[in-house]
């Protein structure tokens, strides 16, 4: 099995008050602490932890040194899964933005947009992480921050409003990617962290996407190998030369000497299993051996050699009474037989003449 078996680690970064009941903190903590390793902290010291994912609220408060340590991080290879809120809507210019922001919020229902109706979800696309997800039915998001611009080469969106709007919104970045959701994880823009199994499973499906958790079928580039299936199912030292795992070979059941079953990945948390079984359509018995070679079926007969139970009960059951038959015995119940008083001597009796000793 591979890493996508194990928990995830994860950084947290909130603002300076994560227990008031109006913070992100309050709701997403406890939502992804039951199957993530959450490390909270400083950007400095939650780098120190090998981390999948980094979850950061709107009320977070970074440094120009915070910001580049997150985009270098970022571009190795992590995923930063960010929620929107009032201070980003305030300074949309951020670089650790998955695309350029309108300034200021958007409101989909109320006075303030001219509509009664929130805009709804609309339906979540078959390649979406969300895929699976079932649409709740009463989520009511009341503002959301709104991309500069609809034209993106680099757009890829988990999930959108009816009206095109981006919900969750993900385009690559260099080898990691920066997941943005447009509305907060609080109860001010939305209810969604109240929508029950919708935010509980949104929140892992996105932290499953993770580089750490990647599945096979979503190879961007060949991977190298780690550990490598010999012909006698044992896994060793990576194999030399052009092996390498590549999406066709993971979609196609491609198992070969250009792709053994082994483990392949960039390292420990991005290990990906290449299963021999993968390539297995239809499991059917050897073919018989041609030639002079002698076959023949196996026979339980050649196990025979062990004792049957029904023998193995009965001497066991004649032991026993025979032990019963001996302590009878011993004790005079058994007819025709007395039970043999021992004799005391005493030690200070005198022998007499003719006594016999």
């Amino acid at each position: 099995m591979d890493e996508s078996w194990r928990k995830r680690s994860v950084g947290f970064l909130g603002g300076p008050d994560q227990t008031s009941v109006y913070s992100d903190s309050y709701f997403i903590k406890p939502a992804i602490s039951g199957y993530t390793n959450l490390h909270t902290g400083s950007v400095s010291e939650i780098l120190k932890k090998p981390l999948s994912v980094i979850v950061m609220t709107d009320a977070a408060v970074l440094s120009d040194d915070d910001r580049q340590q997150l985009e270098e991080w970022v571009a190795k290879g992590g995923m930063l899964l960010r929620f929107s809120g009032p201070r980003l809507a305030a300074e949309p210019k951020d670089s650790l933005t998955p695309s350029n922001l309108m300034r200021g919020e958007n409101h989909t229902a109320g006075t303030l947009s001219g509509s009664e109706e929130n805009a709804g979800l609309a339906g979540f696309e078959s390649t979406s992480p969300l895929a699976a997800l079932k649409m709740p039915e009463d989520l009511n998001i009341k503002t959301r921050i709104l991309p500069e611009s609809d034209i993106d080469e680099n757009r890829e969106i988990w999930a959108e409003f009816k009206d095109g709007v981006p919900f969750i919104k993900c385009p690559q970045t260099g080898s990691g990617m920066v997941v943005l959701v447009h509305t907060s994880a609080n109860m001010e823009w939305s209810n969604l962290p109240l929508s029950g199994e919708f935010f509980l499973d949104m929140m892992k499906a996105v932290i499953a996407k993770s580089k750490s958790a990647g599945t096979q079928a979503e190879l961007t580039k060949p991977l190298m190998p780690l550990s490598i299936m010999d012909a006698s199912g044992r896994l060793g030292a990576s194999a030399k030369g052009s092996v390498r795992l590549t999406r066709e070979a993971v979609r196609g059941g491609q198992v070969g000497p250009s792709s053994p079953p082994g483990f392949y990945g960039e390292g420990e948390l991005s290990k990906i299993a290449h299963n021999l079984a993968s390539a297995v359509a239809e499991y059917k018995p050897a073919p018989a051996p041609s030639g002079d070679v002698k076959t023949q079926i196996y026979q339980k007969e050649q196990e025979d050699y062990k004792l049957p139970m029904a023998v193995l009960m009965m001497l066991a059951l004649g032991l026993l009474m025979a032990d019963t038959a001996g302590r009878l015995h011993q004790n005079g119940a058994l007819p025709g037989f007395k039970k043999h008083k021992p004799r005391l001597l005493c030690a200070n009796r005198v022998c007499r003449k003719g006594d016999v000793l």
